[in-house]
C-alpha cells in the first residue's frame, strides 16, 4: 500500500529548480488578453540575452535573429500538436496553491543556431562547343 506522505517533487537533472516569484500568475495567462508560447532554445543560449530582442514574423513562420555574434533561426508554429498535450503548474497570485493548466499554449517557437556553410569557389564550366579533331586533315 502506498505511503500517505506526499512525495516531494524532484527536478530532473537536465533542468534547474527556481524558487523565485512566478512571472505569470494563472489569472493573467488565462485571460484573453495574453497568449502563452513555449520557446525552445539551444542549451548554450542565455535566456536573458533575448531580453529586448525584437523578432518580426510578418514575412512568415521563420526569421533570422542575431544574439551577440551568433546568428539563429527562429521558427514558430501556432497551435502545434506537441504543445496541446503539455500541462503547467502555476501558482495562484497571492497564494501557495498550485493550479494545473493544460492546453494553454498558443504555439511553439524554436531557436536554432545557424550552420555556417563555406562558400564553394565557382569553377569554370567546360566550353559547350564541340572539340574538333584536326588529325584527319593533316597534310
Amino acid at each position: 500500500m502506498p505511503s500517505v506522505e506526499a512525495k516531494k517533487y524532484e527536478v530532473p537533472s537536465s533542468f534547474s529548480a527556481t524558487t523565485g516569484n512566478v512571472a505569470l500568475p494563472v489569472e493573467e495567462i488565462s485571460s484573453d488578453e495574453h497568449r502563452l508560447w513555449l520557446i525552445r532554445t539551444p542549451t548554450d543560449v542565455n535566456i536573458s540575452n533575448l531580453d529586448g530582442v525584437k523578432i518580426s514574423l510578418r514575412g512568415g513562420e521563420q526569421t533570422e535573429v542575431q544574439i551577440g555574434d551568433i546568428g539563429y533561426e527562429f521558427t514558430r508554429k501556432e497551435y502545434h500538436s506537441d504543445t496541446q498535450h503539455l500541462s503547467v503548474l502555476l501558482k495562484e497570485e497571492g497564494g501557495e496553491q498550485l493550479t494545473l493548466a493544460s492546453g494553454i499554449f498558443c504555439g511553439m517557437a524554436t531557436l536554432t543556431k545557424k550552420a555556417l556553410c563555406p562558400e564553394i569557389p565557382k569553377t569554370e564550366s567546360p566550353s559547350k562547343r564541340p572539340r574538333l579533331d584536326y588529325s584527319a586533315h593533316e597534310t
